[in-house]
């Protein structure tokens, strides 16, 4: 079949903070390599949170791709393309998936087999990949239009490999991506797997961003002692830029093994303690844009949402997505 290809940088990809970047799927400007750990510097490197939403009266999509950096760990074996459609009632939902596993240069259905209506469609872009190309290919008869991006202000989210997304399924599931669909907002990922340290001088360059709120969730990569280094620079940062934006402050989850294991739940606890003290002092001081929610909800207490014990599965996330919403958009209207 004839198809015509569109690169999806050039459709308008959303998630996007900044406009200066070294590559287009970079989520950090160019500047940031100088200023940040190399770990932070090469995972922003990878499209988690991208999307691109599109209208197209197509009776099959297809997406082929150009790997730029190897995938990241073991997470090499997650579907790297996730396609949503929006119902007749205005509603997300899941429409499709890449089918074969990355490779360097590749091509994959997402959808087949549809009637030739117009619909919209959003297309998640990989987690942890970082890629050179990617284009969306229609038949040739087909037509595609852009949707427009929204005039909302993002909603800014840093923390670690479950801000990032693993282990979910497919980008779809990353919870801040199931936040997004359920507000009907967009979502800016800040999400670096094992290296959320909260350094201060990446704490002044998200800064820069104009968002609607701020979430900040790095703990479980954190120790007492990096989180009274690091948390009040890089806070103050948010603050001094930001001081009516809504900034909340995420406590770690609870690791599923704690109940068998006391030192674990300790030391947890005295991370805690720490981020919560700060928390305290900073309320303390008059920071009246500032909120804070305990961990222990957010897997639930049955041990059954994980992969490991610590990061979720796409049970995980959904659960994440049910706790944090409701403290999300009383904030957002706040």
């Amino acid at each position: 079949m004839k198809r015509t290809w569109y690169e999806l940088c050039q459709l308008g990809v959303q998630g996007r903070g900044w406009a200066d970047t070294a590559h287009p799927y970079d989520r950090l400007p160019a500047r940031a390599e100088a200023l940040v750990p190399e770990s932070v510097w090469d995972l922003s490197r990878q499209s988690t949170g991208f999307y691109v939403d599109f209208r197209s009266n197509a009776a099959e999509l297809h997406a082929r791709t150009v790997l730029r950096v190897p995938p990241y760990e073991h997470q090499a074996y997650i579907k790297y393309l996730d396609l949503y459609a929006r119902d007749a009632g205005g509603r997300w939902r899941w429409a499709g998936m890449s089918k074969y596993g990355f490779i360097p240069s590749g091509q994959t259905p997402l959808i087949e087999g549809l009637s030739p209506e117009w619909r919209t469609y959003r297309l998640y872009l990989p987690l942890f990949y970082a890629v050179e190309r990617i284009e969306l290919g229609l038949p040739s008869e087909a037509r595609l239009e852009l949707v427009p991006p929204p005039v909302t202000k993002p909603i800014v989210v840093y923390g670690t490999s479950i801000v990032h997304g693993a282990a979910s399924s497919r980008p779809g599931m990353a919870w801040t991506s199931i936040l997004g669909r359920r507000l009907d907002w967009p979502v800016i990922n800040l999400g670096f797997s094992g290296s959320a340290c909260m350094e201060p001088d990446l704490g002044r360059i998200i800064a820069e961003l104009d968002a609607a709120l701020f979430v900040i969730d790095p703990l479980p990569n954190m120790s007492r002692e990096t989180v009274e280094l690091n948390a009040e620079p890089f806070l103050r940062h948010l603050l001094a830029a930001h001081p009516a934006t809504p900034i909340l402050l995420v406590e770690d989850r609870a690791h599923s093994q704690e109940w068998l294991y006391p030192a674990m739940r300790r030391d947890r606890e005295a991370n805690r303690a720490a981020f919560r003290a700060l928390y305290d002092r900073l309320r303390a001081g008059g920071t009246v844009n500032l909120a804070y929610t305990e961990g222990d909800p957010l897997l639930g207490d049955d041990s059954e949402a994980t992969v490991d014990g610590s990061h979720p599965s796409d049970l995980g996330f959904v659960r994440y997505a049910d706790c944090l919403q409701p403290i999300v958009t009383d904030l957002l209207q706040s």
